[in-house]
């Protein structure tokens, strides 16, 4: 994650980064990009990131987009611990400084989380 800088991660680095990962079919709308939130659209499926640099990220699409999942991963340096179905979407959350407790957390709140094992 070179091109954050300071915390902020502009539109155009995430679509490049996402690009670099070799994702062809993406976008990202700059117009929704804020310091720790940006959505775009991938293989015609619209997704959300929340992100905070080397703490969390949470990845929201109506499907899964494993592609997705991958490239982020990989700009991240980590992998998601757990995914869940909230609101119709499909939630995969990172965590690098407590995922066993955040897997907690989306238990109590009922949400069913799929814990992801380390490949």
């Amino acid at each position: 994650m070179e091109t954050i800088v300071d915390g902020v991660w502009h539109w155009y680095d995430v679509l490049s980064d996402l690009k670099a990962q070799g994702l062809e079919d993406i976008e990202v709308n700059p117009l929704s990009t804020r310091p720790h939130f940006t959505s775009g659209v991938c293989n015609g499926h619209m997704f959300t990131l929340t992100w905070v640099k080397d703490r969390y990220a949470l990845l929201s699409t109506p499907e899964e987009i494993p592609e997705l999942v991958s490239a982020f991963s990989e700009i991240f340096e980590y992998r998601p611990f757990a995914h869940y179905v909230l609101n119709q979407y499909v939630t995969f959350e990172w965590d690098r400084e407590d995922p066993n407790c955040r897997f907690t957390v989306l238990q109590q709140k009922g949400w069913n989380p799929t814990r992801i094992e380390e490949a």
